[in-house]
């Protein structure tokens, strides 16, 4: 039996972000107005009337929108089946966010990470404690029984020749699967 393609839409809110990547291609965008409640909930609606199977919320950073488990939340009542967040990680070291967004129905998250140290995470997202504010998540979400992380790193100069120690890195993690 063939398995039917899933349909993926991605949501994006915004440009406003938590990290200052040396690397951000859109770096120059983030005073640019955010997306408001009602626009995003308006295209979760729309997202489930076109049979989306997944939606992925993106940004800048959506995880630090106050409306972020809403809009979650949201997706799920409508019947998305998997909702899906790109995120740098640094949210989930609240203990209090990290248990909202999981108990709002978040089905799969995917972490940016840049380096397998803080060191070069850091150097690469500008903003120095990121490495370790993911790795509190991480631990946050593994105590509340979260699996499905993924991960996603951009290779720049500042962390190619450490790109086989975050591989390893990746799997210590469990990481599902790496971009």
């Amino acid at each position: 039996k063939e398995k039917k393609k899933k349909y993926k839409i991605v949501l994006f809110t915004g440009y406003t972000c938590s990290n200052r990547c040396v690397f951000c291609v859109d770096a120059d965008k983030r005073g640019l107005p955010e997306k408001t409640t009602g626009e995003l909930l308006s295209l979760i609606y729309a997202a489930k009337k076109k049979g989306a199977d997944i939606l992925e919320i993106i940004g800048g950073e959506a995880t630090i929108r106050p409306d972020f488990t809403a809009l979650v939340r949201a997706a799920k009542e409508v019947g998305i089946a998997e909702v899906s967040c790109a995120t740098n990680g640094r949210v989930f070291a609240d203990p209090g966010m990290a248990k909202a967004i999981v108990g709002a129905g978040i089905d799969s998250l995917i972490f940016s990470i840049h380096g397998p140290t803080a060191q070069i995470h850091d150097a690469l997202t500008a903003s120095p404690g990121s490495f370790s504010e993911l790795m509190k998540g991480l631990a946050n979400l593994r105590k509340l029984g979260f699996k499905r992380v993924g991960g996603n790193t951009t290779v720049v100069r500042g962390n190619m020749r450490a790109l086989p120690a975050l591989a390893k890195f990746y799997v210590r993690l469990g990481t599902r699967n790496v971009e």
